[in-house]
């Protein structure tokens, strides 16, 4: 299993639980409001970060120093 994430900036894949969990914790920090997470599919939890993505491209770039 492959799952997209946002690192610096921009999207990366990485393989594995790794990916599936960071996504997991992300949605969890910003749909705090979302209820019980431990009912969350893969999928849900892939819908809501896809959703995340334009802004983490944002707040996670290198900045320019």
């Amino acid at each position: 299993m492959s799952s997209i994430i946002v690192r610096d900036g921009k999207e990366k894949s990485v393989k594995g639980i790794c990916g599936i969990s960071e996504q997991f914790l992300q949605v969890c920090h910003d749909y705090n409001g979302i209820g019980d997470f431990r009912n969350l599919s893969f999928e849900e939890i892939r819908f809501f970060y896809n959703g995340l993505i334009p802004e983490l491209k944002e707040t996670t770039k290198p900045s320019g120093k």
